[in-house]
């Protein structure tokens, strides 16, 4: 048997009962990028450079240097496990 449906009749099937979907609550300690932003702003403050142009600068400089291990504790410390054995 073979359904088929008009344009509108597939739209009202979807959308006439509404449905309310619950996301994860969201924790930046739970989110590995947020532990390394938090590391520059850090840094960054406590450069306090003057100038838009050396702020940048200084900003692309810090992301050079977080090194792979503090990455692979990020994901560590925000619950993600590792495969290797």
């Amino acid at each position: 048997m073979e359904h088929r449906f008009t344009r509108q009749q597939l739209y009202d099937r979807v959308w006439s009962k509404p449905r309310i979907w619950s996301l994860p609550a969201y924790s930046p300690d739970l989110d590995p990028i947020e532990q390394a932003f938090a590391k520059v702003k850090h840094w960054r403050r406590q450069a306090q450079k003057r100038t838009i142009e050396e702020t940048w600068r200084h900003i692309g400089h810090l992301f050079a240097t977080i090194r792979p291990g503090e990455c692979e504790n990020d994901f560590a410390n925000a619950g993600y496990a590792s495969d290797k054995s």
